[in-house]
């Protein structure tokens, strides 16, 4: 069975295995981004929708979640990049946590209480 990936890739159709086997290293890559030293920061004035992906010797490259676009020059050269794919996971794992706050609020109301019990 094929594994799909969680966030949708933009990389130009590979021409062959070893551009195929390259671009699964870079989503590899992108699924560890945060726990290996690099941060996101949301970039000022950017509504929330741009981001800086920051590695560990201060360099870094703008994510913009609007345009799904990187400034980096992977991205440039292969339609998609580790950057953007990581801000991708990073944002659609913090939108499945609220929905699942959301959802146990709603259950909570729906069933009786006012609010949701605070767990001792």
């Amino acid at each position: 069975m094929e594994k799909t990936f969680p966030v949708p890739t933009k990389f130009h159709a590979p021409k062959d295995v070893n551009e195929a086997r390259r671009q699964a290293n870079i989503c590899e890559r992108a699924e560890t981004l945060f726990q290996t030293g690099y941060t996101m920061e949301e970039v000022f004035g950017g509504g929330g929708m741009t981001f800086k992906v920051v590695a560990e010797d201060g360099h870094g490259y703008e994510v913009n979640t609007i345009f799904n676009e990187c400034c980096c020059p992977s991205f440039e050269n292969d339609g998609d990049c580790k950057h953007r794919i990581a801000v991708a996971l990073e944002v659609a794992r913090e939108a499945a946590q609220v929905a699942a706050l959301e959802e146990e609020n709603r259950w909570w109301l729906e069933a009786g209480f006012e609010s949701r019990p605070l767990y001792c």
